[in-house]
């Protein structure tokens, strides 16, 4: 799977970070929260 560089401020990578599960890694966590977005 080919990966990217994405640049967040440190306010955003603490939210998330409080919002990750401890078994997901980031990317799944965008899909999480994209999917949830859907609905």
């Amino acid at each position: 799977m080919a990966s990217k560089n994405i640049s967040i401020t440190e306010e955003v990578y603490n939210k998330l970070i409080r919002i990750k599960r401890e078994d997901e890694s980031f990317s799944e966590l965008f899909l999480r929260l994209i999917k949830s977005q859907k609905n």
